[in-house]
């Protein structure tokens, strides 16, 4: 499976799966998803400020994704002995993406 990469050095695959991630995660980016709020005896704690639906979808659609990502990461990046420097810096890129999607997914 050849990918072939675009003027800025990274592969379609690649830009459209920051993209997706982008727009997954872009409302909740808008908005300041927790604030603080004294309680009776004058503690502050941090409060949720999200509306529920909204972190719902935003969790199903990163949840399809990182299912995605776990079968399919090995067709998304070619693991050869001949990689050029593009290629291994996409596969770091990624992995990082990865990472992110799993992590937001946790959090």
């Amino acid at each position: 499976m050849q990918m072939t990469l675009s003027t800025g050095g990274v592969s379609a695959r690649h830009e459209g799966l920051y993209l997706m991630v982008s727009r997954i995660l872009r409302p909740l980016w808008a908005v300041n998803v927790s604030r603080q709020v004294a309680t009776d005896n004058n503690k502050l704690v941090l409060s949720g400020n999200c509306d529920t639906e909204l972190v719902a979808a935003v969790c199903t659609y990163l949840e399809a994704l990182s299912n995605f990502l776990r079968r399919n990461m090995h067709l998304l990046v070619r693991s050869n002995q001949n990689d050029t420097q593009a290629e291994a810096e996409e596969k770091k890129s990624l992995d990082a993406l990865k990472q992110l999607v799993f992590h937001s997914l946790e959090v």
